[in-house]
Order: C-alpha cells, then sequence, then structure tokens
C-alpha cells in the first residue's frame, strides 16, 4: 500500500501519480462529454432545441441522487473505507460514456430514448458515485491540511495535462473521422478504454487512514437519517456560497468547451483551428504548481476570484474581431488560467467547510458536504449543454445545414463570448460571501481543543 508520507517522513512521489490515474481517466472522458451536443445534433441529427431539452431534464435527477449519494457514503463503513469502494464506479462511468457515443440512429424518438437514458446513467448514478466519493476519499488518505493542498495541486496538474493534450488533438480527429457515427465510436473508445484500466489503479493502491474525522459516527443510532443530512448540507452557508461560485464555473466553462466546436466550425470556418488555439491551454495546467503558495499567501477564495476576473475578460476579448486569431489565443490563454484554482481547490475547501460544519453543528458531515462538487459539476454540464441547444435553436440553428443563418452564428458568438463572461462576474460575487479562510485557523484550533480530554 501506498501513503502520502514514506518511512521517513518525506512525500511520495509515487502517492501522486497513482492518486491521479483516475483523475486523467476523468479529464479525458469529460472532453468527450462536452461533445455530446454537437454530437447529437451533426451526427445523429437530432435537433438541437430536443437535444438542449434532453440533456437538461436530465438534471432533474441530479438535485435527488447527488443527496443519496452522500448520505450513503456518510453509512458506509467496510473493511476498504468509507469512500475507497465507490471509486470503483468511475470504470462505469467510462463505460456508459462509451455506450453513449455508439449508439446508432433509429429515429428521432428512439434515439432520443437512449441520449437521455445514458447521459442520465453516466452523471446522475455513477459520476455522482464517484465524485461524491473523491474528496471523502482524499480527506481519509491524507490528513494534513498542506498535503491535501499539495495533493490537489500537483495532481490536478498531472490531470490537466492531460486533458490540453487531449483538448489539442480531439478537434484534428474530429475533423479527420468525426464526421461519421462509426467515427465518433472509435475515437469513443480511444478515450474510454485506457481510460477503464486507469480507474482500476488507485483503489487497490492507496489506503483510508483510520480515525482521521474527528466525529465519526460509527454507532449506527448516532448516524444521520436523510432529513438530518440535508439540513446540515443546508446549514452550512459558507459551503452553500462557495457551491454557487463553482456552479456558475461549471456552467461557463462546459458553455465555452460545448460552443466552440459550432464556433470554429461556423464562425472561423475550419474546425481544425481549435487545436491551435488549444494549445494555449497548457498555461493552465502551468499556474498550478504555484497554488500552494498562492493559497497561503493571498487565501483560497482571492485566488479563485481573480482567476476568474482574468477568464471573465479573456472571454469578452473576441468580441472585438470574432475571427482574429490572435484575440482568439490570448481570449484562450486568459480562459485556461481562469478555472483551474476553483477546480482544483474545490476538495480542499470542502474539507474545510467540513470542519467549518463541524464546529457549528457539532457533527462532521462528510459524503453530504462532498455531493456539492458533484452537483455543480453535473447541473453545471447539463445547464450548458441544455443553453446550448435552447439558444442555438432560437437562433434558427440547422445541424443538417450547410451553411447557417446570420441569427444562427450570433447565437453561437453569444453563447462563446459574453454569457460565460457574465457567468464569471456572477461566481466572483457569490466568492464574496464566502469568508472561511480567515475564520479557519480559529476554527481548527477550537476543534482541537474539543477533541482533547479536559485535564483532571
Amino acid at each position: 500500500m501506498i501513503t502520502i508520507r514514506n518511512k521517513k517522513g518525506k512525500r511520495s512521489k509515487l502517492f501522486y501519480f497513482v492518486w491521479s490515474a483516475p483523475l486523467i481517466g476523468s479529464a479525458c472522458v469529460l472532453i468527450l462529454l462536452g461533445y455530446i451536443t454537437y454530437f447529437s445534433t451533426d451526427v445523429l441529427g437530432l435537433p438541437s432545441g430536443l437535444v438542449g431539452l434532453l440533456l437538461l431534464l436530465s438534471k432533474i435527477f441530479d438535485g435527488v441522487t447527488d443527496i443519496l449519494a452522500g448520505y450513503l457514503i456518510d453509512r458506509t463503513n467496510t473493511r476498504w473505507g468509507k469512500a475507497r469502494p465507490y471509486d470503483i464506479t468511475f470504470a462505469f462511468y467510462a463505460i456508459a460514456t462509451l455506450i453513449l457515443f455508439s449508439i446508432p440512429n433509429i429515429g428521432t424518438v428512439g434515439t432520443a430514448i437512449l441520449v437521455f437514458i445514458l447521459y442520465t446513467m453516466v452523471f446522475s448514478i455513477f459520476q455522482t458515485l464517484y465524485s461524491c466519493a473523491g474528496t471523502v476519499y482524499l480527506a481519509r488518505a491524507v490528513t494534513d491540511k498542506e498535503d491535501q493542498v499539495s495533493v490537489g495541486a500537483l495532481t490536478g496538474m498531472i490531470s490537466a495535462f492531460s486533458s490540453v493534450v487531449l483538448s489539442v488533438l480531439l478537434p484534428l480527429l474530429i475533423d479527420k473521422i468525426g464526421k461519421t457515427a462509426s467515427g465518433w465510436r472509435t475515437i469513443a473508445a480511444m478515450i474510454c478504454i485506457p481510460a477503464i484500466v486507469l480507474s482500476f489503479i488507485r483503489i487497490f493502491l492507496i489506503p483510508e487512514v483510520d480515525g482521521t474525522a474527528e466525529t465519526v459516527m460509527k454507532d449506527k443510532s448516532k448516524k444521520l437519517t436523510i432529513v438530518q443530512s440535508a439540513k446540515l448540507l443546508f446549514s452550512n452557508r459558507y459551503l452553500m456560497f462557495f457551491g454557487l461560485a463553482l456552479l456558475m464555473t461549471n456552467i461557463a466553462s462546459n458553455i465555452v468547451a460545448n460552443s466552440q466546436t459550432y464556433y470554429f466550425k461556423y464562425v472561423v470556418g475550419d474546425i481544425s483551428m481549435m487545436s491551435l488555439v488549444s494549445v494555449t491551454s497548457i498555461a493552465g495546467p502551468l499556474t498550478i504548481a504555484f497554488y500552494p503558495m498562492l493559497s497561503k499567501k493571498i487565501g483560497m477564495k482571492n485566488l479563485m476570484a481573480a482567476a476568474l476576473l482574468i477568464g471573465a475578460v479573456g472571454k469578452l476579448l473576441p468580441l472585438l474581431g470574432v475571427t482574429s486569431m490572435p484575440l482568439l489565443l490570448v481570449s484562450a490563454l486568459f480562459f485556461s488560467i481562469s478555472f483551474m484554482p476553483i477546480f482544483i481547490l474545490t476538495s480542499n475547501v470542502i474539507i474545510n467547510c467540513m470542519d467549518y460544519g463541524e464546529y457549528k453543528n457539532g457533527v462532521r458531515g462528510e459524503g453530504i458536504y462532498t455531493c456539492v462538487s458533484g452537483f455543480c459539476s453535473k447541473v453545471g454540464t447539463g445547464l450548458a449543454s441544455g443553453m446550448l441547444g435552447l439558444v442555438t435553436a432560437l437562433g434558427g440553428y440547422d445541424g443538417t445545414a450547410v451553411v447557417q443563418s446570420s441569427s444562427a452564428v450570433n447565437s453561437v458568438i453569444l453563447l462563446f463570448t459574453v454569457v460565460p463572461a457574465a457567468l464569471y462576474f456572477l461566481a466572483v460575487l457569490a466568492l464574496q460571501f464566502y469568508k472561511l479562510d480567515k475564520e479557519l485557523p480559529y476554527i481548527q484550533e477550537e476543534l482541537k481543543k474539543r477533541s482533547t480530554p479536559s485535564a483532571g
């Protein structure tokens, strides 16, 4: 078994690579899932409005399944630990994605039903369990706060580099073989099969550490009911404000990811140019190495807010010249920096919110708090896909047409620039109500006092 610290007390380099294995697979599969709207409209031939509605409706389940997943994790107690067993659900997440991009066109109604069912399974079931358990797994495998930030930053950098590579290569693959359903099956297999293999590495090599949580509810009578778990979740105000910022960021980043294929195909006129622009996204992962230092110096909230403001400015730049490659390159550079801090530091923020929740309520919520991350990711993805489909439909987009109307093109420009910038500004506003960075030292000191038996 591999732990964060070796026998000499030094951080294990091997731990970082093993921990990042499923994260690499997850990042790549998520890049592929960003093309589900394009795949559904331009390959399967479904109307964009229908696709948007289907993906939006699938998110109805997420509000329920995320709370259920958090509740289930909090009540799990196995010889493998509380969260570790759920790591295996990523394999099913990748398998379901492979099937989703392999479905045939069996008519509008039949194809739409298959897309809805498989998309819902991917996000509402498999990603829910995997993402909700991930932060709990980190908190129980790595107990030191500085080590947690280090693991989150460095493994995030590894997985981010993987997604950058795929972001560069995937448009070229789509341009070459992505015009047919069989070509998309090949693309999906190239991404999902390696991801399935990667999913089995971490679960077998990294254990949970006993006694990591200050309040461990082993006695069944002390376990929370689902209603109590929900109250515990919504009473954590800092988690709610952070969750709102995270949701806005997820919607914005997914709108850009989903609309850029349309943008380069119908606005720029060359889908392969996406690869050139995507090269600049390597800047985002390069900044991750500085997150531990910056988090200490200016705080996680300020780091996240500053990056989002940079991204908002970057998304508005193409409006000065919608086909200008220099502007698109600078815009992509700024955007690649923007969402990295809030995504990479999410687990650390949620673990800190666990401390706040325990300080406030006397009970340490784990699974129920981590469901916020998965909920924001999945709902953000769904809302982005839904908005893309509905806005382009209102603009008159037709996936079977060779040339799009000016209103359809304008709807794509709007989604690629103004909408994500506005969402980023809303995320920054929500973060202004997150003040836990300043309060955390006192809270953690109080929790230490509570866990220390009184003398005499």
